[in-house]
């Protein structure tokens, strides 16, 4: 498996992925992956087995400590200096799940955001998930201000540094 960053070629294969493992209300779309990968490709990374596209995971940087709504949709608020890693989106192709790569792509970015001196990464999961980032060392720190159709979301945090 290479992780590697996306490119605007994984697009199709990104949204692919997205239809498989996301409800419609928080899937993406082409306009929205294309957004993300021009404004922060340092931070949106794919996962690949003979080429193809299995996985990927992607978020920003910003000052800004909480994960907020506008972010997600608004990949111009990335600033490269941030103190903090969001992560938006985290998927593995369901035909290549349960082998590793959700959490190798999950590593890529942690060690991502320690060598750039983050002070840690932020995620909103659903319930379910909750225990899958707390072995990690995220801390599930209660309802996230993310609103979605599709229920309830938990902001997680896990602090890499005290700067």
């Amino acid at each position: 498996m290479e992780i590697r960053q996306a490119e605007e070629k994984d697009i199709l294969a990104i949204n692919e992925i997205d239809a498989r493992c996301f409800d419609a209300a928080v899937a993406s779309d082409d306009a929205l992956v294309r957004g993300r990968i021009n404004h922060y490709a340092n931070h949106f990374w794919v996962a690949c087995e003979n080429e193809k596209v299995v996985g990927y995971i992607n978020g920003f940087c910003t000052d800004k400590e909480n994960l907020e709504d506008e972010m997600l949709v608004c990949p111009e608020q990335h600033t490269e200096t941030g103190t903090w890693q969001m992560l938006f989106g985290l998927a593995v192709d369901p035909e290549y799940q349960c082998r590793g790569i959700a959490s190798a792509l999950l590593r890529h970015a942690i060690h991502d955001a320690e060598a750039h001196g983050r002070m840690g990464l932020v995620l909103t999961c659903k319930d379910r998930l909750v225990p899958y980032y707390k072995r990690y060392g995220f801390v599930d720190e209660g309802l996230s201000v993310y609103v979605s159709e599709d229920g309830p979301w938990y902001q997680m945090r896990l602090r890499l540094t005290s700067k």
